[in-house]
């Protein structure tokens, strides 16, 4: 660690308690930590600093991470244990959905303890354990909406920052697909599939006219933002979610005022598409399936392959984090001869970073299919084991479908479950969901939904406990008479 690193691991270490004592002195600043963790998500690798790392390593992590949000989020936790909001329940509870991805965390330490090397594997895992501390904190922390209007309003900064810059690049820099702040296109397209349903069902609820207005603004920035990625995963991700928060939230009921609206709204997007028609359809048609699948080409379906090579040999997978390591070295050639990669020497010395003839990369990337990485890195029990935190997240996210409350609290719920929706739809194509930008985007809003679920439930039980009290009150007033 150079003496860089060193200093900025000491203003850290300095900077958490400095942090943590303004949380549990003030509710106010601890509401504009919240703001500050959803808004600067995706600027994360600018308010980061790697530690022990190797940035050469094709990996979904390439060091220890300690971020400006981690260290806000650790604050925002201790502050809550320590001086908890008075009347707004228990200081601490565990939140529904953690305990899956508890039981995932394990597995994937056991399986870095075990695999070879194993250096990468503690980069993934340290970051699956900050996601769990942030999903704590945000679930202990929302209790009313006071705090999830301020987690909105970040949400929407931060989409209205991204869709502004990526206008620039198109416009000023003449970017052909636009990234915004994020490393690449189908990144900020995965981020943009998670926020908008959120921020669409944040309209149609009773927040605030400021707050639904500047979410208004968003929304129709992040149609704009997703067709400007061309994505062609993230384009149809989002037109799905869209629709299903329309389904989920909009009464069916037929009047002038919803129609204007459906006719605005309609109008805006045609203009859009109509203006990005040819270049969507170009990039619709770049591929067919038969070419995601020929052996001869790096398609998606070579993902796949090598998933099914990689299991054959290594049942419990070959260590998380590690498939550009296997792949690179032993696995691609098994699958296709043809493209040739420079093959990691250690884990400690830079390898041959010029791409063979031919090739994009010297190396491998993470498979672009979140299961077929997951399969290849931690086996057919790591995958269940993913899987079952997946279903739980939905588990929770459905509950708010079947009642059509314009209250923000069950409103954003539903807008978190299509949100997540969005993210696995477009990992069935993509790895981002691991790069740190949506990793902490998608952890905040899971706290969220937690700590809503657990309001919705409290909601009930009073709702059930008043209902039986006024049952048996005409009886007890009778027999008293």
């Amino acid at each position: 660690m150079d003496i860089k690193h060193f200093v900025v691991l000491l203003g850290i270490l300095v900077l958490i308690p400095i942090a943590t004592f303004a949380a549990a002195f003030s509710y106010k600043i601890r509401n504009w930590f919240l703001f500050v963790m959803i808004a600067g998500s995706p600027i994360i690798y600018n308010l980061q600093g790697t530690f022990f790392g190797r940035i050469w390593y094709r990996g979904t992590a390439r060091g220890y991470e300690i971020s400006l949000m981690d260290i806000l989020g650790f604050a925002l936790l201790v502050a809550t244990l320590l001086r908890p909001k008075k009347g707004q329940g228990p200081r601490f509870f565990w939140p529904a959905g953690l305990a899956p991805l508890a039981l995932y965390f394990f597995y994937c330490l056991v399986s870095s303890i075990f695999s070879e090397p194993n250096l990468f594997g503690w980069w993934e895992v340290f970051k699956i354990f900050k996601g769990m501390l942030i999903i704590l904190s945000i679930a202990l922390y929302i209790r009313s909406e006071k705090e999830l209007n301020f987690l909105i309003m970040g949400l929407a900064f931060a989409v209205c920052h991204q869709c502004l810059w990526s206008l620039k690049l198109r416009y000023v820099d003449h970017v052909h697909r636009v990234v915004g702040t994020m490393d690449h296109p189908n990144s900020l397209s995965m981020y943009l599939c998670l926020a908008a349903p959120v921020l669409y069902a944040a309209i149609l609820s009773d927040l605030p006219a400021w707050t639904r207005r500047v979410c208004l603004a968003a929304v129709g920035l992040s149609m704009i933002g997703v067709i400007m990625t061309i994505s062609r995963t993230g384009n149809v991700a989002w037109l799905i979610v869209m629709l299903g928060v329309t389904v989920a939230c909009v009464s069916p009921r037929i009047t002038l005022k919803k129609v204007l609206i459906a006719m605005i709204a309609l109008i805006c997007v045609v203009g859009v598409v109509s203006y990005s028609w040819k270049t969507l359809v170009g990039r619709f048609g770049e591929t067919s399936i038969e070419e995601e699948n020929d052996p001869n080409n790096l398609g998606r379906g070579s993902y796949i392959r090598l998933a099914k090579l990689i299991i054959a040999e290594h049942f419990f997978g070959v260590g998380l984090n590690n498939w550009s390591w296997y792949v690179t070295n032993e696995y691609q050639e098994k699958d296709n001869p043809k493209i040739v990669y420079k093959p990691y020497l250690n884990t400690e010395v830079e390898p041959d970073m010029i791409p063979a003839y031919g090739n994009e990369t010297a190396q491998a990337a993470p498979a672009h299919n979140l299961g077929a990485l997951t399969i290849g890195e931690l086996g057919w029990v790591g995958f269940v084991l993913f899987a079952f935190v997946w279903i739980r997240w939905f588990d929770l996210g459905q509950s708010f479908l079947w009642k059509r409350s314009p209250e923000a609290m069950h409103r954003v719920g539903t807008g978190i479950f299509f949100g997540t929706g969005a993210v696995f739809l477009q990992s069935m194509t993509e790895w981002e969901f691991r790069q740190p930008p949506i990793f902490y985007t998608v952890s905040i809003l899971l706290g969220t939904l937690a700590a809503l679920h657990r309001i919705r439930r409290k909601n009930k039980k009073v709702a059930a406990k008043r209902a039986r009290a006024e049952s048996v009150h005409p009886l007890v007033t009778e027999a008293g008479a």
